[in-house]
């Protein structure tokens, strides 16, 4: 398999496993959740998520 060259966690759109690595919970849940916001798009045969949507959503959860 081909390692990833441009990983940057900044970017504004994510990967699944990097927005596991960054909120530290399991591939379902954060589709599940990415759904939710509506912070999904599917690229090509990828699911890239809008980082900045779904931190937001995450943050509203806090009381």
């Amino acid at each position: 398999m081909r390692k990833r060259v441009n990983e940057d966690i900044n970017a504004e759109y994510i990967t699944v496993n990097m927005a596991c690595s960054l909120t530290n919970l399991g591939k379902n849940t954060v589709r599940e959740m990415a759904r939710d916001c509506k912070a999904s798009r599917k690229i090509g045969k990828s699911l890239r998520i809008k980082r900045s949507i779904f931190l937001a959503y995450i943050d509203s959860f806090e009381e």
